[in-house]
C-alpha cells in the first residue's frame, strides 16, 4: 500500500497553532480559577467527578477492553503486514531500544509509586465483600486487579492511537496531529475549528495525565528522600523537586529522542532489571512465584468480566471510582502522548509488529514488576510490623519501606530513587516532544523552542495542582477530561480502517489475488 515513498512530513508552524492557544488559554483559566476561588473550584471539580463516575464510569472499563480486542484483530488481517512507512523501510530502532523508549517514557514512575502500594492497599482492603481483608484470597485479588489495571488493557489505548497517527505520518506523509488523522472522517473540517478543537481535548488531556505523573513522581522521589536522609515530606519539597528535573527533562527534549529518550530509557531498564531480579531473589521466592501464578491466572479468566465490573455488582463503587477508574482514566489521559510516541518511534514497522509489541511485552513486564513487588509487600506485612506500621502511614513510601527489610538497603533505596528520576525525566522528555508535535510541529524533529515551552508548561502545571489541591485534586482531573477523549480515541479506529481501506482499494488487487482470479501479465 502507497509503496511510492510518501512525502516528507510537513513542517512545524512559525505561529502558534489555534489548538495550542486554546488548550493553553483553558489551562490559565482552570488554574486561575482554582486560586481565586479554590472551594467553588474544587466543588464543582469533585461535582463533574461524581457524575462522570456515576454515569459514565462503566465506559471508562469497557471502552479500553474493546480497544484491545480492535487493534488484535487488525494485526490479524491482510492490513497487518502493512508497514509505517515505505514498503521496504526497515526500523529505526532496534526492537530492545523500542522496548525501552516504550517502557520507560509511558508509565515508568508509575510502577515505581504503586509497586508495591496497590496490591498491599487491596489486600488491607478488598473490592470484595466476599474476600476477607489479610487473607490468603485477599492477596490473589489484590494482585489480580493490579494485573488489570496494570496489564494489556491501558495498551490497546495506545496502540489504537499509535496506528492511526503512525499511519498517517510514516505512511502517508502527514503531520502529527489527532485532527489530521481523522481526516478520513473529518474531510475538510479537520483543518477547520472541529479539527482545532480535537486538539485542543489531546493537548490539555495530554498535559494533565503528564501532570499527574509528574507530581506523582516528586512525591515518590521526596519520599525516598524521607526514607534514606529523613527530609521531611511536604508540597515545597516536592515543588522543588518538580522545578528540578522539569529544567533536566527539557534539557533532555531538546537534544532529541534518539540522543535523549534513547539513552535514558536503556538505562532506567537495566536499572529496573536488576531492581526486579535483587527482590525477587533476596524475598521468599516460592511463595511469591505461587501468589503471581495464581494472580495471573485468575487474571486471564476474570478480564472480560472485570471490565464489566460496573453492571456485574459485587465490587464497591468508591473502590472502582478510586482505582479502576481512575487507573482507566490515566491511560486514556495518556493515550495521545504515549500513542503519538510510540508512533514517533516504531517508523518502519508493520502494524502486526506493533501490536505484538505492545500488548505482549508491556502486559507480561508489568504483571511480573507488580507481581513480584506486590506479593513480597503482603508477605512482609505479616512477617514485619515495622514495614506495615511504615506501608498504612504513606503509601508511597511502600516500595523503600519494603527495601529497608531487606539487605543492602542503603545501596537500593538511592539506585531506586535514581530510577525513578530516570523514569521522572525520560517521560517527561517524550511527552514534550508529543506536546510539541501535537500543536503542528514536525513528527520527526520538533522546533527548539516549542520544546523549551511545552516543557516549561508542563512543569508549571503540575507545581501548581500540586500546592492547589496535592494528587487528589490531579486523580479528579484525569477523570473529568478522559471521558471525551475516550470518543476521540475510538474515533480514531475508526479512521484507521476507513483509510487502509481505500488506500487498498487505490492500489488494487496484489499479484497473488490476480492470480488466483486467472489472470496472466503481458509475459504470461
Amino acid at each position: 500500500m502507497h509503496s511510492d515513498a510518501p512525502r516528507g512530513p510537513v513542517p512545524g508552524r512559525r505561529r502558534p497553532s489555534p489548538a495550542s492557544i486554546a488548550s493553553l488559554a483553558v489551562v490559565v483559566l482552570l488554574l486561575l480559577a482554582a486560586l481565586v476561588v479554590p472551594d467553588l473550584f474544587g466543588a464543582a471539580v469533585d461535582s463533574v467527578f461524581g457524575w462522570s463516575t456515576r454515569w459514565l464510569g462503566g465506559a471508562l472499563l469497557i471502552g479500553p477492553l474493546l480497544l484491545l480486542v480492535f487493534i488484535v484483530v487488525l494485526a490479524c488481517t491482510r492490513f497487518g503486514r502493512v508497514r509505517l512507512g515505505r514498503d521496504d523501510e526497515r526500523p529505526e530502532f532496534s526492537t530492545a531500544a523500542w522496548v525501552a523508549m516504550l517502557l520507560s517514557a509511558s508509565v515508568g514512575v508509575g510502577v515505581v509509586s504503586y509497586g508495591v502500594s496497590e496490591p498491599l492497599t487491596h489486600f488491607l482492603a478488598p473490592p470484595l465483600e466476599t474476600v476477607g481483608a489479610e487473607t490468603r484470597e485477599a492477596a490473589v485479588l489484590g494482585l489480580r486487579a493490579t494485573f488489570f489495571e496494570w496489564g494489556v488493557m491501558g495498551w490497546g489505548i495506545f496502540g489504537a492511537v499509535g496506528l492511526a497517527i503512525g499511519y498517517a505520518t510514516h505512511r502517508l506523509g502527514r503531520d502529527a496531529r489527532i485532527s489530521t488523522a481523522l481526516r478520513p472522517l473529518l474531510g475538510r473540517h479537520h483543518r477547520g475549528w472541529a479539527g482545532q478543537a480535537v486538539d485542543a481535548i489531546a493537548i490539555v488531556a495530554t498535559l494533565f495525565g503528564s501532570a499527574t505523573s509528574l507530581g506523582l513522581g516528586a512525591i515518590q522521589f521526596n519520599s525516598g528522600m524521607q526514607s534514606l536522609w529523613g527530609v521531611a515530606s511536604g508540597p515545597w519539597i516536592q515543588g522543588a523537586i518538580i522545578v528540578a528535573f522539569t529544567a533536566l527533562f527539557t534539557l533532555s527534549a531538546v537534544t532529541g529522542v534518539a540522543r535523549g529518550v534513547r539513552w535514558l530509557s536503556n538505562v532506567a531498564m537495566v536499572i529496573a532489571g536488576a531492581l526486579l531480579v535483587f527482590v525477587a531473589a533476596v524475598g521468599p521466592f516460592a511463595e511469591t512465584m505461587g501468589l503471581v501464578a495464581r494472580a495471573f491466572g485468575d487474571f486471564l479468566v476474570t478480564l472480560v468480566p472485570m471490565s464489566f465490573a460496573s453492571y456485574a455488582g459485587g465490587y464497591d463503587q468508591e473502590w472502582l471510582a478510586a482505582w479502576p477508574y481512575f487507573m482507566m482514566a490515566w491511560w486514556i489521559g495518556w493515550g495521545a502522548f504515549v500513542g503519538v510516541f510510540l508512533a514517533r518511534i516504531s517508523r518502519g514497522r508493520s502494524i502486526r509488529q506493533v501490536v505484538a509489541g505492545v500488548v505482549v511485552v508491556p502486559g507480561l513486564v508489568f504483571c511480573l514488576w507488580f507481581g513480584v513487588l506486590g506479593a513480597n509487600g503482603v508477605l512482609m506485612h505479616g512477617a514485619s510490623p515495622e514495614f506495615a506500621a511504615a506501608a498504612a502511614g504513606d503509601a508511597q513510601s511502600a516500595t523503600f519501606a519494603l527495601l529497608e527489610q531487606f539487605p543492602l538497603g542503603a545501596v537500593t533505596i538511592p539506585v531506586t530513587m535514581f530510577l525513578v528520576a530516570l523514569f521522572f525525566i525520560s517521560g517527561a522528555d517524550a511527552n514534550t516532544h508529543v506536546l510539541a508535535m501535537l500543536a503542528g510541529g514536525s513528527p520527526e524533529r520538533p522546533r527548539p523552542g516549542g520544546l523549551i515551552v511545552w516543557g516549561a508548561a508542563t512543569g508549571a502545571i503540575a507545581l501548581a495542582l500540586l500546592v492547589i489541591g496535592g494528587l487528589g485534586m490531579l486523580q479528579m482531573f484525569v477523570i473529568v477530561l478522559a471521558l471525551p477523549f475516550l470518543v476521540i480515541i475510538g474515533a480514531l479506529a475508526v479512521a484507521l480502517v476507513r483509510q487502509l481501506r481505500a488506500d487498498a482499494r487505490e492500489e488494487g488487487p496484489g499479484p497473488a489475488a490476480l492470480a488466483a482470479a486467472g489472470v496472466r501479465d503481458a509475459e504470461g
